[in-house]
Order: C-alpha cells, then sequence, then structure tokens
C-alpha cells in the first residue's frame, strides 16, 4: 500500500535557494482510478499534474489556486485545483487524445484568491508551441516572477522544485561565491536522480538523502486528491437552470428523476422532479 503523496520543503541557507520534492505516487495511481484514460493520454495528464501540482509551494495560508488550460491544438481542456493544505482536484476533457501531444498552443488562466476574503488575483498566459512541462516554468517566470526551475522524473511519479530567493530575504552565510539557478541544479542533480531512480517514497529516506546534501529540513505536506462537491451545490445548479430555462430542460416530459456526475471525482447525484417545483 501506497503512502499518502507528500511534498517535503528544504531550503539553502548558504546560497539562498528552496528545493521542494515533490513524491507523488500515491496521487497518481488515485487519479488513475478516477480517469477513463489511455495510457498515452494519462502520461500527459500526469506530466502537467507533477508538474504544475508543485506551485502549492508558493501557497500561503488559506490561499487557493487555479489553473485552467484551454488547448487549441492538441483540444482539450485541462483544470487543476489546489489549496495551502495540500488538498487537490483535477480534470481533463478531450475527445481525441490518443497520441502524446508534444506542444501546446492555447491559453493558461491562473485564478488565486483566499476564500474567507472573496478577493481573487487573475492572470492570462499565451500557450505557444509550449512542451507540457515548460507550463510550470511558464506560470513560474510570467505570472509569479520569480527565478525558479522545475524539474521532472521520467522514471518516477515524482518532480522538484528549485527556486532561487531574493537576496533581500535570504539571511545567507557568509560565501565568496553565489550559485545560480542552474549550477544549484547541477550541484543536486546526483541526489536527485538518485531518488527518481529509486521510485524513494519513504519519509524518512527522502528526508536524510536530501539533508546529506547539505539541505536544511523545513517541513512536509501531504498532497491528496479531494473532491469539494456535493448535494447541495449540484442542486443549486440544477435549480438555476430551471429558474432560467424551466424545468423541461433538465427533465424530459416523462421522466421523474435525473442522474448528475461529478467530472472531477465520478460520484453520481441523483434528483426528483418533484425537488424543483
Amino acid at each position: 500500500m501506497l503512502n499518502e503523496s507528500r511534498l517535503y520543503s528544504f531550503i539553502d541557507h548558504k546560497n539562498g535557494f528552496t528545493l521542494h520534492f515533490l513524491e507523488g505516487q500515491k496521487l497518481i495511481s488515485d487519479l488513475v482510478t478516477i480517469h477513463n484514460l489511455n495510457s498515452n493520454a494519462f502520461l500527459f495528464y500526469r506530466n502537467l499534474i507533477l508538474t504544475n501540482q508543485l506551485l502549492v509551494a508558493f501557497l500561503k495560508e488559506q490561499e487557493q489556486f487555479y489553473i485552467y488550460i484551454d488547448s487549441t491544438q492538441p483540444k482539450f481542456n485541462f483544470k487543476l485545483e489546489m489549496n495551502y493544505e495540500g488538498e487537490m482536484r483535477s480534470l481533463i476533457f478531450s475527445d481525441k487524445l490518443g497520441a502524446i501531444p508534444e506542444r501546446l498552443n492555447g491559453q493558461c488562466r491562473l485564478v488565486k484568491f483566499i476564500e474567507s476574503t472573496h478577493k481573487s488575483y487573475t492572470s492570462t498566459l499565451q500557450l505557444n508551441n509550449h512542451l507540457s512541462s515548460e507550463i510550470a516554468n511558464k506560470i513560474i517566470a510570467d505570472s509569479y516572477q520569480l527565478n525558479s526551475l522545475s524539474i521532472l522524473s521520467d522514471v518516477s511519479d515524482q518532480s522538484v522544485l528549485i527556486s532561487k530567493l531574493p537576496d533581500q530575504n535570504v539571511n545567507k552565510f557568509n560565501s565568496t561565491e553565489s550559485l545560480n539557478l542552474h549550477e544549484f541544479s547541477s550541484f543536486h542533480q546526483k541526489t536527485i536522480h538518485t531518488l527518481f531512480q529509486d521510485s524513494e517514497a519513504r519519509y524518512e529516506i527522502i528526508q536524510k538523502t536530501l539533508e546529506s546534501a547539505g539541505l536544511t529540513f523545513l517541513g512536509s505536506k501531504e498532497i491528496k486528491f479531494n473532491c469539494s462537491c456535493n448535494v447541495l451545490r449540484f442542486k443549486n445548479g440544477v435549480d438555476s437552470i430551471v429558474r432560467s430555462n424551466g424545468i423541461d430542460s433538465i427533465f424530459d416530459h416523462d421522466q421523474d428523476e435525473i442522474e448528475i456526475k461529478c467530472d472531477y471525482c465520478n460520484k453520481k447525484y441523483f434528483f426528483n422532479r418533484n425537488q424543483f417545483n
């Protein structure tokens, strides 16, 4: 039985970097059971999840972050919703996603908000011939404007996010040299590669391995699928349609019950005609 997926956070005080390691095997396994995709399409979906889910590392307490991709070539829609606590849900819509698309064209819409304040930040990025693994880096560079790099494993359901911290926010030790992002990445390449190759999922081994590479452990959080759908939300949605278009827009004239399925988790909800009279 797999342990819950987890995001591990570390800092290098000397050089002013953070490193986040996402162990995502349980998360990806859970998504396999939910979404009916062929193996090629799911590999593409998996790559989007493992790179973009790393962005939870940038969220503050109570923050939620949504990523919506409307791709025109290949044609598909992707949604990823996450919060500071590590809960996420995601889906992908496509009629023809049989092969692994190499490049994407379309729009990527980002929404970040704190639920208690109802204040949100929205931005839109254009995708022009981007690899699926490049989208997270584009979001970081263009929206967050941070000097960061995501690294995706091609042998395990794991990924890494490395970020260079601004000098004014870092209490660095005395150092005659400062590594840049790619130098720091290269320095830790062997350690990261070993964890990837071993598909290491044990909490204590991941922590000790990265600590032995000179990083200070900051903490970790579980990353897991959790759908927030419920019967009241779906009933309110049906109510809205009935008020706007009439009950016959939902129920056939001889139909007393309808079934509505959540696209995120496949849970089914049933409603009777008399609930909306």
